[in-house]
């Protein structure tokens, strides 16, 4: 019956207790004897949820017997333990077990179903059923990842004064003893961490004035590290590739968790992630130009013609003249019957009979001309009423790009901006608008159209390739006009930023994680209003590197579209 203990602590040697009761009592404990006599005394046990003041569980349903309570999809666990110290409760963790046999292609959603967190760390690891790993060295580790249950370890502290350094042997110890128990140690063949530093920030050191800003980065780096290395003690691995300024991620195959921890000095260390370097401070007139542009790229919309893009608008226009000129020809054929017909009506009291028989027959069949030419007059002053609709959209976009354009050449001409310091074409190019697009290129000056963000390489193009499908939606296509007027003014589409990756790469990453989204919401695209699939080929088409993928490409690419092409192509 739970609470279960998975490691009871043996009975101590008289020099343990000694140093134990200094431990409880917060006295120093040396060093060179820590480890063996905190060896003996640590223990770990999985709590019973059913103990829980605050659990409104009643009965034993949801409940798997020695771990904890079932998640909201099948194959899902979420386990807390709590750590002690002999009789002292030192610390708790909390974890949660995911079951990719029964989880089947539900894994991200089933995830998604615990934590926001659970499923970022879910898509960063394993394609969407959990099999295949999105990660070079994850894969590396061979099959044993790619079934089997993934162990989340959402929190893991040590809570007394006096072993509050989660460095020290007690919390090595105690994640050894988790992980490495039954019933939990059948239940994983991969486990993930997030080292934090929140848990040791006490309340009151988390403002500081932004000039005291790297200090803290520094600090709470520093905090990470402490968090992090009883995980790395024991084996864990860190994804350089997932690795960001304040976020690492620690990963360990079931087979490669050591039984004992490593020795302090003898562990790797945390490596974190300094942020970029920072951009030049923009000139007060670039940062003016740049909140300035941002405004107007986003009230004109990337969809500006009355909620049409300007292809999408001009298809309209060309639609309406085409109906127009079938309208005027119907009407001209129309006229022309109506006037041989009444030569025929003529013929009717011809003195030939066989003239007559053949007016007659003519007129039998009954065509009411007048009626005709009416629709063709009420057709026609239809489509005379959407020319002056789509007429006045053009006329008020045309105003307000003229507008747009004399602000930028008053702020740059008398003002002092500059399009590259207000970093123009990126703000362009994450709203998608192709308003003034030549008017920056022109002021921006030769290769302007390839300007690189100076933080992270990025050139415009990818940032576009990066954010196109979130401009539409499932119920609208995104329109691609401002990917293809940046490919058609020359932009390098082999251009890659400070991690190797082209635009491709970047919509490739944008679009798994879209179906990354979608299939943890329970949807799925093919239920779009328009072919997705064959949006997604025609994107990678326009932005295809003239040299292909690079690595950097072909690592964030959509692991399933990829098999699909694969088996088509053999």
């Amino acid at each position: 019956m739970l609470p279960r203990s998975l490691n009871q602590p043996a009975a101590l040697p008289r020099l343990g207790l000694d140093i134990m009761s200094a431990l409880l009592a917060g006295l120093p404990v040396p060093k060179d004897v820590q480890a063996n006599v905190l060896s003996y005394a640590v223990g770990v046990s999985i709590d019973d949820p059913r103990a829980d003041v605050d659990s409104d569980a009643d009965a034993d349903e949801g409940l798997v017997e020695g771990l904890g309570w079932k998640g909201e999809y099948p194959g899902v666990v979420n386990v807390s333990a709590t750590i002690r110290v002999g009789d002292a409760k030192i610390g708790a963790a909390r974890l949660t077990l995911v079951d990719r046999e029964v989880a089947g292609a539900s894994f991200h959603a089933a995830c998604d179903a615990e934590s926001q967190e659970l499923q970022e760390v879910a898509a960063s690891f394993f394609s969407r059923d959990g099999r295949a790993p999105r990660l070079a060295a994850v894969e590396a580790l061979g099959a044993e990842v790619r079934g089997g249950g993934v162990c989340y370890v959402a929190s893991f502290r040590i809570d007394d004064p006096r072993a509050n350094d989660p460095t020290s042997d007690v919390a090595a110890e105690a994640l050894a003893r988790l992980l490495a128990a039954p019933p939990l140690a059948d239940r994983w063949t991969f486990c993930v961490y997030i080292p934090e530093a929140a848990a040791f920030v006490r309340a009151g050191e988390a403002s500081w004035r932004p000039e005291e800003e790297r200090a803290e980065r520094e600090r709470r780096d520093g905090y990470r590290r402490r968090d992090a290395l009883p995980f790395l003690r024991l084996g864990f691995a860190q994804a350089d590739e997932l690795s960001r300024p304040g976020v690492s991620y620690l990963f360990v195959a079931r087979s490669a968790l050591r039984a004992a921890p490593l020795d302090r000095d003898a562990a790797p260390e945390l490596r974190t992630v300094a942020p970029p370097p920072p951009a030049a401070e923009p000139s007060p007139a670039d940062a003016a130009l740049q909140r300035y542009l941002s405004d107007a790229f986003v009230s004109i919309g990337y969809v500006p013609y009355g909620g049409a893009s300007e292809a999408e608008f001009r298809a309209a226009q060309a639609s309406v003249f085409e109906q127009f000129r079938a309208v005027r020809m119907q009407r001209e054929q129309t006229e022309t019957l109506k006037r041989q017909m009444e030569a025929v009506r003529a013929q009717a009291d011809s003195e030939d009979a066989a003239v007559r028989a053949r007016a007659a027959s003519i007129l039998a069949i009954g065509t009411n001309f007048d009626a005709a030419l009416r629709r063709c007059d009420d057709t026609e002053a239809e489509l005379l009423g959407q020319r002056r609709r789509l007429d006045a959209v053009e006329t008020a976009v045309d105003e307000r790009r003229a507008s747009v354009a004399a602000e930028i050449r008053r702020r740059v001409d008398d003002g002092g901006a500059t399009v590259a310091g207000a970093r123009a074409l990126h703000v362009a190019a994450q709203c998608h608008n192709t308003t003034c697009l030549d008017l920056i290129l022109e002021l921006g000056g030769p290769g302007f159209v390839d300007a690189r963000d100076p933080t992270n390489g990025v050139a415009p193009l990818a940032v576009a390739a990066a954010t196109i499908l979130g401009k539409g939606g499932p119920p609208r296509r995104p329109p691609l006009d401002f990917l293809r007027a940046l490919v058609e003014r020359g932009a390098d589409r082999a251009a890659r930023d400070s991690e190797g990756l082209t635009a491709l790469g970047h919509f490739w990453r944008h679009a798994r994680s879209i179906r990354d989204f979608y299939a943890s919401a329970g949807l799925a695209t093919a239920g779009f209003q328009y072919d997705y699939d064959a949006l997604e080929r025609e994107i990678e088409a326009l932005i295809a590197p003239p040299g292909g993928p690079t690595p950097a490409d072909e690592a964030v690419r959509d692991e399933s579209r990829r098999a699909a092409e694969d088996s088509t192509s053999a």
